[in-house]
C-alpha cells in the first residue's frame, strides 16, 4: 500500500491534474452544493436543502468535467456521476452526514434522494468501490471545509476500508479555505 501525503497546494494540483481534474473544478462543484443549500428557505419542503445541494452539485460536476477530455456523464445503476473510463475514475456527489466512514455511526442522507443513493450509503463505503463500473481505485479525493473535528475519524475509517479492500491506494484531501486547523491535520 502506498501512502501519499500532499501538503502543498502545488502537490495537490499536480496529483489532481494526473487524475484528470483540478482543485478549482472540485471546489466549484462544492461551491455549487453550498450555494444551492443556502438558497433554500424555511418555506421550502423538508429535505430541500440536501436534495437541492446534491442536484446542483451533480449538475456542476457534469458541466465542468464534461468539458474535460475523457470525462462523460454516467448513470450506471441509477447513480448520477461523471466517469473517466480511461483513467478508471468516477466522481459522485453524495450529500451524507457526519456518520459517513465513522465507526459506530450510521451514515444518513441529508435528504432522501432515492433507492440507488440509499444503497450506496447503506454500504458505508465497504463495498462502494465494487459497485462502481471502474477498476478498483488507486486515488480517492476527499473535499473538506472546516473538517478538523471529523477528519481524524474519517481518515482512520477510510484507511481501514481501503487497506482491507483496496491495498493499492492514495487519499488526496482538498481543503476549501477552512477557517479551523483542517489543513494542518
Amino acid at each position: 500500500m502506498r501512502k501519499l501525503a500532499l501538503k502543498s497546494l502545488i502537490e495537490v494540483g499536480n496529483r489532481l491534474d494526473r487524475l484528470g481534474t483540478s482543485r478549482d473544478v472540485l471546489l466549484e462543484v462544492i461551491n455549487a452544493v453550498v450555494a444551492a443549500r443556502a438558497e433554500c428557505t424555511e418555506n421550502d419542503p423538508a429535505g430541500s436543502r440536501g436534495w437541492r445541494g446534491w442536484q446542483m452539485g451533480t449538475r456542476r460536476n457534469r458541466e465542468l468535467h464534461g468539458q474535460i477530455d475523457g470525462w462523460e456523464k454516467d448513470d450506471t445503476d441509477q447513480i448520477a456521476s461523471v466517469v473517466n473510463r480511461g483513467l478508471g475514475i468516477k466522481i459522485i456527489v453524495c450529500n451524507t452526514d457526519e456518520g459517513t466512514c465513522v465507526e459506530g455511526l450510521t451514515p444518513q442522507n441529508r435528504s432522501k434522494k432515492g433507492a440507488a443513493t440509499e444503497r450506496v450509503v447503506d454500504r458505508n463505503q465497504y463495498t462502494f468501490f465494487d459497485k462502481l463500473d471502474v477498476p478498483h481505485p488507486d486515488s480517492v479525493v476527499v473535499p473538506m471545509r472546516d473538517a478538523a473535528g471529523r477528519l481524524p475519524a474519517l481518515h482512520a475509517r477510510l484507511m481501514e476500508v481501503l487497506q482491507a479492500h483496496h491495498p493499492r491506494h492514495e487519499v488526496i484531501y482538498v481543503d476549501d479555505r477552512s477557517t479551523d486547523h483542517t489543513w494542518s491535520m
